[in-house]
Formats: structure tokens, C-alpha cells, sequence
């Protein structure tokens, strides 16, 4: 007669199922750990509560500040391009579909960011342009009504690939609404979109002719130095469609001089050049 096992093997068995189990489920239920990527990285942030960057330091249960948030991530910041080399002053050029800058490459060399609340994203214009516009900014919400830039300095390349999506996505008036890449004013750092809080800072809109910020711009603007470069009814003249969100700077007295003579950018300098 074989003998029964004792009660302390059967507890010995118990415990080594026990230990298998406990091994296997273990193993299956572990995940491997994914690589961070940088939302990731923000919700570690949120939650190790990041001192500095590159210092992490448990802070308990206490949530971060802005600032330490903005410390732990390196954001790089915004700067306007430089010119490559020496230009000669180009901002009384006389742009447009048959006169282009002299070189691809064309840079302004005092090209500055415009101030957040002048415009919708990160936008530059030479220096003396810039402080215009922030100035109208702040002139034209005395008056009620609020500006902003939607679109400055475009460089060669933004605006060869601005025109050839246009085209590619079918437009039929691509050419005379948007400018060839090296012969736009915005490469200039001196022309500028402007929109409104009115039209929910829509870029470049056609509905921006209706609104009372377009209004005050044809009538005050030039008292900035900005004069609109493609007015309604000018387009054999500009050779481009009317776009009441498009002004240029030329400084106030010549914008004076335009305003009185009631011509386009183009015919005065035209005849200033002549």
C-alpha cells in the first residue's frame, strides 16, 4: 500500500503553485515602457514637478507653476532672419508682376518681430515698420476697433510654394492675387496683412472690404505711413486684384504725398524713379 503524502509536502506543492503562478502572471501583465515623446515628456513634467531643466525634484503632490513648466521645456525662440550679405536699400523699390528683386536671397537687415498684440503669430517688417503699425494698432482701439497682422516678411521660398499650392489646388486667378516668388512687397519686410478681430482675424479675406477697421485704414493709415497697395479699381494698374488687407510702408511723408495725389504705390514710384 503506497502512503499517503504528508501534510507538509502537500503545503510545499501548494506553495510552489503558488510562486509559478505568481511568476507567470507577473511576466504577461508587465508592458515595455514606450520611448517619451514630447507630450510625453510635458505630462512627466506634470507630474515629477520639474525645478529647472535637466533638474528633476519631487515637489510631493503640489502642481507645477507656469514658469517651471516653461523652464523644464526648451522652447526655441523666434528670430527674424538675417540677410546673408549686404543689400542696398530696397524699400522704395518699385515691385510687382514685371520688376523683381535684383537677388533671390533678399533679406532686409533690420527686420524685427512685431509685438504679440499686433499680431496673430510670430511676423517681422523692418524696424521702422514695425513701430508704425504698432503705434496704428494702438491708435485705431481709441477708436473702438482692433488689428492685427496676419502676414509680414515672406521669404524666396515661402512665396514660390504660396503660389504654386494655389495653383496646384486650382486656382484660376493665382497670378494676379498672389504675387511670383521674388517680386512680392512682402519680400520687402515692408508690406503687411492686416485683419480684424471683426472677421475673427480671418488672413486675408475678402470680408475684411465691409468691416469698419478696413474703413478707418483707407482713411487714417497714411498718417503711419502705410498706403494700401492694391486698391479697388487700380487693377490695371497694379496688376493685381483688389486686397483692401494689403498695405505697404513707405513713411508718412510719402505716404502723405500719395494720399493727396490720390495715386497707387505703383505710379508713385514710378514717377519718383523717372
Amino acid at each position: 500500500m503506497i502512503p499517503l503524502p504528508s501534510k507538509k509536502f502537500k503545503l510545499i506543492i501548494i506553495l510552489l503553485f503558488i510562486i509559478i503562478i505568481f511568476f507567470l502572471v507577473t511576466k504577461f501583465a508587465t508592458k515595455k515602457v514606450p520611448k517619451m515623446n514630447d507630450g510625453d515628456q510635458i505630462e512627466s513634467i506634470l507630474e515629477n514637478k520639474t525645478k529647472k531643466a535637466g533638474e528633476v525634484v519631487n515637489l510631493e503632490e503640489k502642481a507645477p507653476t507656469k514658469t517651471e513648466i516653461k523652464k523644464a521645456i526648451k522652447v526655441k525662440p523666434f528670430i527674424c532672419p538675417l540677410p546673408q550679405k549686404e543689400y542696398e536699400d530696397m524699400i522704395f523699390l518699385n515691385i510687382g508682376q514685371e520688376t523683381n528683386l535684383p537677388d533671390t536671397t533678399y533679406i532686409p537687415k533690420n527686420l524685427v518681430k512685431l509685438e504679440i498684440e499686433s499680431s496673430t503669430k510670430n511676423i517681422c517688417l523692418i524696424k521702422e515698420a514695425k513701430e508704425a503699425f504698432d503705434l496704428m494698432v494702438k491708435e485705431i482701439k481709441k477708436d473702438g476697433l482692433t488689428i492685427k497682422a496676419s502676414s509680414g516678411f515672406r521669404s524666396y521660398e515661402y512665396q514660390k510654394i504660396l503660389l504654386e499650392n494655389a495653383i496646384k489646388n486650382g486656382s484660376e486667378d493665382a497670378n494676379v492675387s498672389i504675387a511670383k516668388a521674388g517680386y512680392s512687397e512682402h519680400q520687402l519686410g515692408t508690406a503687411i496683412d492686416i485683419t480684424s478681430l471683426s472677421i475673427n482675424y480671418d488672413s486675408a479675406s475678402g470680408n475684411f472690404y465691409k468691416t469698419k477697421e478696413s474703413d478707418w485704414l483707407k482713411k487714417n493709415a497714411y498718417l503711419y505711413g502705410f498706403i494700401q497697395s492694391y486698391p479697388l479699381g487700380k487693377e490695371d494698374i497694379t496688376g493685381y486684384k483688389s486686397e483692401p488687407w494689403h498695405y505697404r510702408y513707405v513713411g508718412i511723408e510719402k505716404a502723405k504725398e500719395i494720399k493727396d495725389a490720390s495715386l497707387t504705390i505703383t505710379e508713385f514710384l514710378g514717377k519718383l524713379q523717372n
